[in-house]
């Protein structure tokens, strides 16, 4: 797990200021500190989703296979899920998705996730 630091919070906001400069887009994200994942699910589970690990194991399940309301796709850092975490998703009975055939960058996952669920609900 990467550990937090200002540096790294800097970073993000310059990359979100560069991004809607780019794509004129009046709207600039609040940039907050990173999580552990464990505290992260249970942020995305109070405020009413329901957390799904896009996962580098690459299960038999896929998108289309997932009946969720309201799923928070879960994109794990560069080098993967630990295994401790990946028991805690089993204790947490967490799904876990397969998004594509290959391991992707995590900026590369986000983008395949969201098309495949904008395709899904179109």
């Amino acid at each position: 797990m990467r550990t937090p630091s200002d540096n790294a919070i800097s970073r993000f906001q310059r990359i979100a200021l560069a991004a809607i400069k780019q794509c004129d887009n009046p709207w600039l994200p609040d940039i907050q500190a990173p999580l552990a994942v464990t505290s992260s699910l249970v942020h995305i589970c109070e405020a009413g989703f329901s957390p799904v690990i896009c996962s580098e194991q690459r299960p038999e399940i896929r998108i289309q296979d997932l009946e969720l309301a309201k799923p928070c796709f879960v994109i794990g850092p560069e080098g993967g899920f630990s295994e401790a975490e990946f028991e805690f998703f089993r204790q947490q009975r967490i799904p876990q998705l397969s998004i594509c055939s290959l391991i992707t960058r995590a900026e590369t996952a986000a983008i395949a996730i969201a098309a495949q669920f904008a395709g899904l609900v179109s």
